[in-house]
Protein backbone atom coordinates (compact mmCIF):
# COMPACT_ATOMS: atom_id res chain seq x y z
CA UNK A 1 0.00 0.00 0.00
CA UNK A 2 2.97 2.31 0.62
CA UNK A 3 2.43 6.15 -0.03
CA UNK A 4 -1.42 5.76 -0.68
CA UNK A 5 -3.63 8.23 0.65
CA UNK A 6 -5.25 6.75 3.70
CA UNK A 7 -9.22 7.21 2.40
CA UNK A 8 -7.65 5.30 -0.94
CA UNK A 9 -6.79 1.99 1.37
CA UNK A 10 -10.81 1.37 1.85
CA UNK A 11 -12.32 0.16 4.74
CA UNK A 12 -10.44 1.27 8.42
CA UNK A 13 -11.37 0.23 11.36
CA UNK A 14 -10.77 0.20 14.85
CA UNK A 15 -10.44 -2.47 17.41
CA UNK A 16 -14.02 -1.73 19.12
CA UNK A 17 -15.97 -1.60 15.05
CA UNK A 18 -18.19 -4.25 14.94
CA UNK A 19 -18.25 -5.51 11.19
CA UNK A 20 -21.39 -7.58 11.99
CA UNK A 21 -23.16 -4.62 13.24
CA UNK A 22 -26.66 -3.59 11.07
CA UNK A 23 -25.65 -0.61 8.77
CA UNK A 24 -28.26 1.99 9.01
CA UNK A 25 -31.27 2.14 6.46
CA UNK A 26 -29.53 4.87 4.44
CA UNK A 27 -26.24 2.54 3.40
CA UNK A 28 -27.71 0.31 0.74
CA UNK A 29 -28.85 3.78 -1.72
CA UNK A 30 -25.58 5.32 -0.64
CA UNK A 31 -23.55 2.35 -1.64
CA UNK A 32 -25.49 1.50 -4.62
CA UNK A 33 -24.85 4.82 -5.70
CA UNK A 34 -21.57 5.25 -5.35
CA UNK A 35 -20.75 2.01 -7.55
CA UNK A 36 -23.53 2.25 -9.89
CA UNK A 37 -23.09 5.68 -10.83
CA UNK A 38 -19.25 4.98 -11.90
CA UNK A 39 -20.79 4.31 -15.42
CA UNK A 40 -22.19 7.24 -17.04
CA UNK A 41 -24.54 5.21 -18.90
CA UNK A 42 -26.16 4.29 -15.53
CA UNK A 43 -28.08 7.68 -15.32
CA UNK A 44 -27.87 7.89 -18.96
CA UNK A 45 -31.02 8.63 -21.39
CA UNK A 46 -33.93 6.65 -20.76
CA UNK A 47 -34.96 6.93 -24.34
CA UNK A 48 -31.81 5.04 -24.98
CA UNK A 49 -32.16 3.26 -22.11
CA UNK A 50 -28.48 4.32 -20.92
CA UNK A 51 -26.94 3.25 -23.84
CA UNK A 52 -28.18 -0.26 -24.60
CA UNK A 53 -30.33 0.41 -27.48
CA UNK A 54 -27.26 2.26 -29.26
CA UNK A 55 -25.78 -0.55 -31.26
CA UNK A 56 -21.66 0.62 -32.14
CA UNK A 57 -18.97 -1.22 -33.21
CA UNK A 58 -15.94 -1.44 -30.47
CA UNK A 59 -13.26 -2.20 -32.70
CA UNK A 60 -13.85 -5.06 -34.87
CA UNK A 61 -17.49 -6.57 -32.66
CA UNK A 62 -20.71 -4.88 -32.42
CA UNK A 63 -21.31 -4.32 -29.12
CA UNK A 64 -23.83 -1.63 -27.27
CA UNK A 65 -22.43 1.76 -26.17
CA UNK A 66 -23.80 0.78 -22.39
CA UNK A 67 -21.31 -2.39 -22.46
CA UNK A 68 -18.27 -0.18 -24.00
CA UNK A 69 -18.62 1.51 -20.92
CA UNK A 70 -19.35 -1.38 -18.58
CA UNK A 71 -16.79 -3.44 -20.00
CA UNK A 72 -15.03 -2.98 -23.12
CA UNK A 73 -12.93 -0.01 -22.22
CA UNK A 74 -11.63 -1.74 -19.60
CA UNK A 75 -10.80 -5.38 -20.79
CA UNK A 76 -9.47 -3.48 -23.95
CA UNK A 77 -7.23 -1.82 -21.91
CA UNK A 78 -5.91 -4.12 -19.66
CA UNK A 79 -5.18 -6.61 -22.54
CA UNK A 80 -3.66 -3.74 -25.07
CA UNK A 81 -1.81 -1.18 -22.19
CA UNK A 82 -1.14 -3.57 -19.37
CA UNK A 83 -0.54 -7.05 -20.84
CA UNK A 84 -3.77 -8.36 -18.74
CA UNK A 85 -1.79 -7.47 -15.34
CA UNK A 86 -5.10 -6.23 -12.98
CA UNK A 87 -2.06 -5.00 -10.87
CA UNK A 88 -0.82 -2.49 -13.16
CA UNK A 89 -4.19 -1.25 -14.21
CA UNK A 90 -5.20 -0.48 -10.52
CA UNK A 91 -2.16 1.49 -9.92
CA UNK A 92 -2.96 3.60 -13.13
CA UNK A 93 -6.23 4.12 -11.54
CA UNK A 94 -4.90 4.98 -7.74
CA UNK A 95 -2.67 7.44 -9.72
CA UNK A 96 -5.64 9.27 -9.68
CA UNK A 97 -6.16 9.30 -5.87
CA UNK A 98 -4.33 12.08 -4.39
CA UNK A 99 -5.44 13.70 -0.60
CA UNK A 100 -6.83 16.77 -2.52
CA UNK A 101 -9.35 14.53 -4.73
CA UNK A 102 -10.25 12.03 -1.89
CA UNK A 103 -11.49 15.26 0.05
CA UNK A 104 -13.09 16.69 -3.28
CA UNK A 105 -14.73 13.07 -4.14
CA UNK A 106 -16.05 12.07 -1.01
CA UNK A 107 -17.22 15.56 0.32
CA UNK A 108 -20.81 16.19 -0.01
CA UNK A 109 -23.40 19.05 0.82
CA UNK A 110 -24.95 18.91 4.27
CA UNK A 111 -24.79 15.13 4.61
CA UNK A 112 -23.76 11.74 3.52
CA UNK A 113 -27.31 12.04 2.01
CA UNK A 114 -27.23 14.33 -0.52
CA UNK A 115 -24.36 12.11 -2.38
CA UNK A 116 -26.54 10.36 -4.46
CA UNK A 117 -27.67 13.46 -6.09
CA UNK A 118 -24.26 14.73 -6.44
CA UNK A 119 -23.21 11.36 -8.03
CA UNK A 120 -25.68 11.12 -10.32
CA UNK A 121 -25.58 15.13 -11.79
CA UNK A 122 -21.89 14.51 -12.02
CA UNK A 123 -22.37 11.22 -14.06
CA UNK A 124 -24.55 13.05 -16.66
CA UNK A 125 -22.38 15.20 -17.11
CA UNK A 126 -20.05 12.69 -17.84
CA UNK A 127 -22.20 10.84 -19.92
CA UNK A 128 -22.93 13.30 -21.96
CA UNK A 129 -19.59 15.04 -22.90
CA UNK A 130 -17.36 11.62 -23.08
CA UNK A 131 -19.86 8.84 -23.48
CA UNK A 132 -22.74 9.68 -25.88
CA UNK A 133 -20.08 12.23 -27.92
CA UNK A 134 -19.28 10.77 -31.23
CA UNK A 135 -21.03 7.57 -30.62
CA UNK A 136 -24.59 7.50 -32.47
CA UNK A 137 -25.72 3.65 -33.46
CA UNK A 138 -23.64 2.40 -36.69
CA UNK A 139 -20.60 4.59 -35.73
CA UNK A 140 -17.48 2.72 -35.25
CA UNK A 141 -15.17 3.30 -32.16
CA UNK A 142 -11.92 2.10 -32.28
CA UNK A 143 -8.38 3.58 -30.82
CA UNK A 144 -9.10 7.81 -30.92
CA UNK A 145 -12.74 6.89 -29.08
CA UNK A 146 -10.56 4.47 -26.51
CA UNK A 147 -7.41 6.92 -25.83
CA UNK A 148 -10.10 9.77 -25.10
CA UNK A 149 -12.49 8.02 -22.57
CA UNK A 150 -9.96 5.44 -20.95
CA UNK A 151 -8.55 8.45 -18.57
CA UNK A 152 -12.49 9.24 -17.76
CA UNK A 153 -12.93 5.63 -17.07
CA UNK A 154 -10.22 5.40 -15.08
CA UNK A 155 -10.94 8.27 -12.94
CA UNK A 156 -15.28 7.32 -12.02
CA UNK A 157 -13.18 3.92 -10.88
CA UNK A 158 -11.01 6.01 -8.68
CA UNK A 159 -13.69 8.65 -7.52
CA UNK A 160 -16.38 5.06 -6.79
CA UNK A 161 -13.38 3.87 -4.79
CA UNK A 162 -12.98 6.33 -2.73
CA UNK A 163 -16.59 7.24 -2.65
CA UNK A 164 -17.25 3.72 -1.21
CA UNK A 165 -14.54 3.79 1.55
CA UNK A 166 -15.68 7.39 2.62
CA UNK A 167 -19.66 5.83 3.14
CA UNK A 168 -17.83 2.47 4.52
CA UNK A 169 -16.17 4.55 6.86
CA UNK A 170 -18.73 6.85 7.92
CA UNK A 171 -20.72 3.41 8.17
CA UNK A 172 -18.57 1.88 10.47
CA UNK A 173 -16.99 4.57 12.70
CA UNK A 174 -17.58 5.18 16.56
Amino acid sequence: MGSRPAGARGLTTSSSTTLGAAPSTTSTPLLTSALSTTNPLHVGFSTDKGGNTILVHWFDKQENLHHVWDTDIIETALTMLYGSNVLAFQDEIMSNVTETNIKQWSSCRNSMLACPNKYAQESISVACKWAYKDAPSGSYLGDNYFNSRLPIVQNRIARAGVRLASILNNLFST
